[in-house]
């Protein structure tokens, strides 16, 4: 690999977007495919925007021809040949590019911002002050769609204020500069071996490891990892050893570093002496895992609808450690105001941050509550895909669990063991295991065994319910059912204080 040149230059993204047209830029065959979430792609973008770094690109320059994928779908392409693949880089250039090219494109590429609250978003309906980013990009398009609002808007100031926010996202989104690494003379094999020690495993490095690799010190032997397997062990009785080892520093971050876990560089965090920490940590942690168990009656960490939860949480336990009865009324509000209204979902990073600084508003008592709430709606068509890790579906779980312990009047033992469904694969035909019995139970009832009307109801059945079962009517199934939770769910907002809205 002597041969090997590589030369560093500076590179507007609107360029790199115009050679990868132009198929001068392509992707090589062995590169991965395209594998972020929406979370990263809002996340990327709001770097961008604030003149954040995002890092840089190695491209290299073939010594022989070879395919290459499309940048957006990755279907295998024979022409046109590329001056230079694209190394490393490859999960960042295919999201700027997808959001700002007018192709065909993927849902996870139409990518909006909101001229109102100045943040990117991921639209569910059209609206006049949500914008699609490629609009935005295309200086043209803009100025027509501008030209529309400006016709339909009566506030001069709104007027005003649109037309700024858009021009300003269009002067950023043009006028991006990244950094390219030029990679010349070297084969397909030697660029094999760049990309795969630049692409080890294809994931980051955990912060943990990172931090453990500049803050370990032989003298006392201290092993982050070691301590907060540990930490993780102890949580087993609550089902939350499975949260991360990150999601446990990212808690630690905010104590300590005076950053909250988005803003912390790992160099923050060196020199930072954790064996004087780690019995808070341990204590505060168990604290916070406590409350979401006992109180919000999260059973596992599979049925959290988001980890930010846990870490504003576990920064209030460590703040006070017997909160009031009114204060923990109040963290129980905010969590279930927060998982119905999915105020973390594909949220780009600042409207976490106002989240957050909300949040920390409370702590801190400068607020009365830990968040201004509104009147709740909830989604009675269902139109969601039941999957726990998604806010929907862990908050219809969270409804399941507060009607099966008021039907066997207790939670003691209760514990989350899955999920199956039946019929069909809709929210409503799902059932979720918090005992031992309920495999068995629930297999007996959809045999037609005849249960009693007090086991049909710990799992939102009723008589009425079976009845169409035994009908085929699987549409009057799912309007019945569906009623039944929604009413469920409403009931649990509002014993917790919250309005509603029919």
């Amino acid at each position: 690999m002597a041969g090997i040149f590589i030369k560093s230059e500076r590179e507007y993204l609107r360029e790199i977007c115009a050679k990868i047209d132009s198929g001068e830029y392509a992707i090589p065959v062995f590169q991965r495919d395209y594998v972020w979430k929406k979370e990263q792609i809002l996340e990327l973008f709001d770097s961008i925007f604030k003149g954040y770094p995002i890092g840089s690109v190695m491209l290299w320059h073939p010594q022989e021809n070879l395919k290459s994928k499309d940048i957006l779908t990755d279907e295998i392409r024979e022409q046109p040949v590329p001056s230079y693949y694209i190394l490393d880089g490859r999960q960042r250039l295919t999201t700027f590019y997808g959001c700002i090219s007018r192709r065909e494109k993927k849902d996870i590429f139409k990518l909006s911002y909101n001229l109102e609250t100045e943040s990117f978003e991921y639209a569910r309906k059209e609206r006049l002050e949500v914008m699609l980013v490629s609009d935005i990009y295309d200086t043209f398009v803009m100025l027509e769609k501008l030209q529309h609002i400006l016709s339909v808007v009566d506030n001069p100031e709104k007027r005003r204020k649109y037309v700024e926010n858009a021009r300003r996202l269009n002067s950023v989104l043009q006028g991006y500069v990244i950094g390219e690494m030029l990679l010349d003379g070297c084969s397909l094999d030697e660029a094999s071996i760049v990309f795969t020690r630049i692409n080890s495993k294809g994931t980051d490095i955990s912060k943990t490891f990172m931090l453990q690799a500049i803050s370990y010190k032989q003298e006392n032997g201290l092993l982050l990892s070691k301590e907060i397997e540990g930490i993780l062990r102890s949580l087993q009785p609550y089902g939350f050893d499975k949260l991360s080892q990150d999601d446990i520093l990212n808690c630690f971050f905010r104590w300590h570093s005076g950053k909250n876990f988005y803003d912390v560089q790992i160099r923050d965090m060196e020199g930072v002496d954790f064996t004087t920490h780690l019995a808070e940590i341990r204590d505060t942690i168990l604290s916070t895992v406590r409350f979401l168990h006992d109180e919000c009656h999260v059973l596992s960490a599979k049925i959290l609808p988001y980890t930010k939860q846990f870490i504003a949480l576990s920064w209030f336990f460590k703040e006070f450690r017997q909160p009031t009865a009114e204060q923990r009324a109040e963290l129980k509000r905010w969590f279930y105001y927060t998982t119905s209204c999915q105020s973390f979902q594909n949220s780009s990073l600042s409207n976490v941050r106002l989240m957050f600084r909300r949040f920390e508003q409370y702590v801190v008592g400068k607020k009365g509550s830990a968040f201004d709430y509104e009147p709740v709606r909830l989604d009675k068509d269902f139109d969601f895909r039941f999957r726990l890790g998604s806010a929907q579906t862990c908050f219809m779980a969270l409804s399941f669990i507060e009607r099966y312990r008021r039907c066997v009047l207790s939670g003691s033992g209760l514990h989350y063991d899955g999920y199956c469904k039946f019929y069909r694969d809709s929210p409503e035909f799902y059932f979720i295991y918090l005992s031992d019995q309920d495999r068995a139970e629930l297999h007996d009832i959809f045999a037609g065994k005849g249960e009693p009307a007090s086991v049909l109801a710990k799992y939102m059945l009723d008589a009425e319910m079976m009845e169409s079962l035994n009908r085929e009517d699987y549409e009057a199934f799912s309007a019945l059912r569906k009623k039944m939770i929604v009413k469920e769910e409403y009931g649990l907002l509002e014993g917790v204080g919250l309005a509603c809205l029919e």
